[in-house]
């Protein structure tokens, strides 16, 4: 595999939790949000990793310690913004990037390798993980053309009705090419209902340029859920639990995936 690179957003604030602890510091099945999605990425092969933090820093940087390398966000403004602090790690390198969220623990590494495989194969400067949903309000929603290509996701506070009625979302984990990610970023404006720079704004950006992009939809939508709250967390908890169980009903090695 080449080259490739992750991105892990763990800055925001988290206060749905209501408690003094950083959102990604809580624990799921006995393993900090932080840490199962750390694991996961280097489950995927991926050993360069930047962890994008801010909000009670030091919590997150007492779990990870030295594993991972840190971009620091002193404002939140966006997604898109979060994702400039690791301009500095990434520039002069080439190859992949992907971009994970440190409270989404449950993704899969299969999940992610799939995702660098048909960005690598099918030669992508932007593939997006996407989800059906029934109902995917509050959902960015992926627009794509008469053949299929994704170009572009809007947001559901800047969507049109007929967009709002796509059924396809935005799952929020990419693989980019670094460099083409880099120029994007440089471009981005925070012209949007929320004042924010989008992440999502880059892959218009990079349609723009000619440059091809594309999707592959996650098999199990439980694997993009996040956690916002403690209901959220319990629920996820379940969710692993029983992914776990079904896993030693099958035989396999709970200490070679868990």
């Amino acid at each position: 595999m080449e080259n490739v690179s992750a991105v892990v957003m763990a800055a925001g604030k988290g206060t749905r939790m209501k408690t003094k602890k950083s959102k990604v510091v809580h624990k799921i099945y006995g393993k900090e949000l932080i840490t199962r999605v750390i694991e996961t990425a280097r489950k995927a092969g991926i050993d360069d990793i930047i962890t994008v933090v801010g909000h009670k820093r030091d919590q997150v940087k007492s779990v990870l310690g030295d594993s991972v390398k840190y971009a620091y966000q002193e404002e939140l403004l966006g997604t898109g913004h979060t994702a400039m602090q690791a301009i500095p790690f990434l520039k002069g390198r080439k190859g992949k990037v992907i971009i994970l969220y440190g409270d989404v623990p449950i993704i899969r590494p299969e999940t992610i390798k799939k995702l660098i495989t048909k960005s690598v194969v099918d030669r992508e400067y932007a593939t997006i993980l996407t989800a059906i949903y029934d109902n995917p309000t509050g959902y960015g929603r992926v627009i794509r053309d008469i053949g299929g290509n994704v170009k572009a996701i809007v947001e559901e506070k800047d969507a049109t009705e007929e967009q709002k009625a796509i059924n396809e979302i935005n799952a929020g984990v990419y693989c980019f090419d670094i460099e083409e990610l880099i120029l994007a970023l440089e471009k981005l404006t925070p012209n949007n209902a929320q004042g924010e720079y989008y992440l999502t704004d880059v892959i218009k950006i990079m349609n723009d340029k000619g440059l091809k992009t594309g999707a592959i939809i996650v098999e199990d939508n439980t694997e993009i859920l996040g956690v916002n709250d403690r209901a959220q967390l319990e629920m996820l908890t379940r969710i692993l639990r029983i992914r776990i169980n079904q896993e030693h009903m099958e035989n396999r090695s709970y200490n070679r995936r868990y």
